[in-house]
């Protein structure tokens, strides 16, 4: 999604990445609604955000998601921040104050690219994260690797365990679209079913008939 303009920043620079959701675009999006499938029941189209190191670091960093929320008029549920291991490197009583006040915002958190980090299991008990997105590189070699294999399953069934969603990146072949399948995987995405498009074709795309 291309980006608005900036609703909320800091004179230093920095800004948030929520600046997406002022995009009249990212409001049209929530009033979609998704069919059930599986575990995933029925429910709306939301805007994910990667978060970087720098504008999670930053003191105000969610004050401004709250006040661009608030221009924006998108409902903090149809927002979802998607934080990297990485970036939980330094975990902290703020990391997780900052993550308990978004989650009170309404706000969806998803572990990115998770399986690549340290002291993940950590970071899933302590902090208030609805979703995990397992990194490409298992789904990538899971039919050919028996160890990938296995950390796939054993990672989809500990989410569910602590009921989370569960959503698999990089999915490429078919293969692996059924396998996920067979796990229980929630959801799936990568180039099997599209390459990126930009914003504006979304609705013509999901309207097309299949």
């Amino acid at each position: 999604m291309r980006p608005a303009r900036h609703c909320a920043g800091r004179a230093d620079g920095v800004q948030i990445p929520c600046c997406h959701c002022c995009s009249p675009l990212a409001r049209a999006w929530a009033r979609v609604s998704i069919p059930a499938s599986g575990r995933v029941s029925g429910r709306r189209l939301s805007v994910s955000v990667n978060v970087s190191p720098v504008q999670f670091k930053d003191a105000d960093f969610v004050d401004l998601v709250a006040r661009c929320l608030e221009q924006s008029g998108l409902e903090g549920r149809y927002l979802k921040l998607e934080i990297t291991e990485r970036l939980l490197l330094s975990s902290s009583d703020s990391v997780r104050q900052k993550c308990e006040r978004l989650a009170a915002m309404g706000i969806r958190l998803a572990m990115d690219d998770f399986g690549t980090g340290y002291s993940s299991l950590s970071y899933l008990r302590d902090l208030p994260f609805d979703i995990v997105k397992i990194d490409q590189s298992f789904v990538r070699h899971m039919t050919r690797n028996s160890r990938d294999k296995a950390l796939v399953r054993g990672i989809i069934d500990l989410a569910h365990q602590l009921g989370m969603t569960v959503i698999a990146e990089g999915v490429e072949e078919h293969i692996q679209v059924e396998l996920l399948t067979r796990f229980g995987c929630d959801l799936m995405q990568g180039y099997y079913f599209s390459k990126p498009v930009p914003a504006e074709l979304l609705f013509s795309q999901e309207e097309a008939p299949t």
